[in-house]
């Protein structure tokens, strides 16, 4: 098995100038993240009201959302549904984390479902905001991320074995996705699946596409062209990099 080379660049540090938005009711949680976040060297919009957050990420394109659960006249939640629902959202896009005193694994799965990128219990550290951008702030990720995958799995044994079995999901998606893409539920199904397959594996650019499909759908929308070949095109660049990994699997020809 060839060894990993831990990828550690774009992880060291968030990327600086990212825009973040937060939304809270509670003025002392408002001023902590708006201070980290800030130490952090981001632009940080902050809101105390689920209007004011609505009408900020639907007018303002962020590259990151930090939204309370519970909020006078609508939560977390709420504001994704308004969002989603917003064809002209210049946020709806954006990854989403949902904050919340019961950050239980139901409640986790739960806002997963409606789209969030993760679930963050209260009260949090500055480390846990530095790891959250990390993951989820809008630089270029990486197709394949050894840090995060080792950091998912646990060993560079059992990550390379994962690996080994999403490059075979990959390919047979590949070979199926024209036929794929035209029944609604089935890849809705296969995104579900996938979304986890690519956090294990560390497949960070094909995970972020896979949740951008994962919310358009769940919006009642259909993926435009665009979205969908460049899906394709990161589903190819990544069964490429998994290959090179020393997964031996001959990637299908792109349609």
């Amino acid at each position: 098995m060839p060894e990993m080379q831990t990828a550690t660049s774009a992880r060291v540090q968030p990327q600086q100038g990212l825009r973040v938005l937060v939304a809270d009711d509670d003025p002392t949680t408002l001023d902590f993240c708006r201070a980290a976040l800030q130490a952090l060297h981001c632009h940080v919009t902050a809101c105390i009201s689920h209007t004011e957050a609505v009408r900020q990420a639907t007018a303002h394109r962020f590259d990151l959302l930090l939204l309370d659960c519970r909020m006078p006249g609508g939560g977390a939640a709420s504001i994704m549904h308004a969002l989603l629902h917003d064809p002209h959202a210049a946020s709806a896009r954006s990854p989403a984390i949902a904050t919340t005193a019961g950050a239980d694994g139901a409640t986790r799965q739960h806002m997963r479902q409606l789209g969030f990128v993760e679930l963050l219990g209260k009260p949090f550290e500055m480390a846990q905001l530095r790891a959250l951008l990390n993951r989820f702030g809008r630089y270029p990720a990486l197709i394949l991320d050894d840090a995060e995958a080792i950091a998912t799995s646990g060993d560079a044994t059992i990550t390379h074995a994962l690996r080994g079995l999403l490059c075979d999901e990959l390919a047979q998606l590949a070979r199926e996705f024209d036929t794929l893409v035209l029944d609604t539920d089935a890849f809705a199904d296969l995104l579900h699946r996938l979304r986890s397959a690519c956090g294990f594996c560390g497949a960070m650019q094909l995970q972020h596409l896979t949740i951008d499909l994962q919310r358009t759908i769940r919006a009642g929308h259909t993926p435009a062209r665009d979205d969908l070949e460049a899906f394709h095109r990161t589903l190819m660049a990544t069964i490429a990099a998994l290959k090179l990994d020393g997964h031996e699997q001959d990637p299908p020809a792109a349609t």
